[in-house]
């Protein structure tokens, strides 16, 4: 977070890195695992630019799509997590058509999504966990805020 000329780390981030680091783990535009010969390699410069590029991506437009119509297959593929999270979402939402492009299969997008069987899962799940959160914050929050 942009505090003045600096930059303050906040919980999420700290816990961000603290993950990062237990699990080893390259995560894209944020850690990057290095070896003793890189950083020999680098000069002993630790400087994080050396080796995360975490610069945003030049925004790119489709000529082709903007004239003819037509939604990218590349742009769809950009939201893959999601697909996988939602089984049959993305067939339900586009007709393939045998090109680099697709049509949108529905008329009404927000329905098609709200009324899908996957994200009615999620959301079933989501509630079912979540259902007794409201009573666990007030018992902690309230009923044991002098302990």
């Amino acid at each position: 977070m942009k505090v003045g000329k600096n930059n303050k780390l906040r919980a999420s981030d700290i816990k961000k890195v603290v993950d990062a680091f237990v699990n080893r783990s390259d995560v894209a535009k944020f850690s990057k695992k290095v070896t003793r010969e890189e950083i020999r390699n680098n000069e002993y410069n630790l400087n994080i630019p050396r080796y995360v590029d975490s610069s945003d991506s030049a925004e790119k437009w489709d000529i082709y799509a903007s004239m003819f119509g037509g939604i990218p297959l590349s742009e769809i593929a950009e939201l893959d997590e999601y697909w996988e999270a939602f089984s049959g979402l993305k067939e339900a939402l586009f007709a393939v058509n045998g090109t680099p492009y697709t049509e949108l299969a529905v008329a009404d997008v927000a329905s098609a999504i709200d009324n899908h069987q996957a994200i009615k899962a999620y959301v079933s799940h989501f509630a079912h966990g979540f259902a007794s959160f409201e009573g666990f914050l007030k018992n902690e929050l309230i009923t044991n805020m002098a302990s």
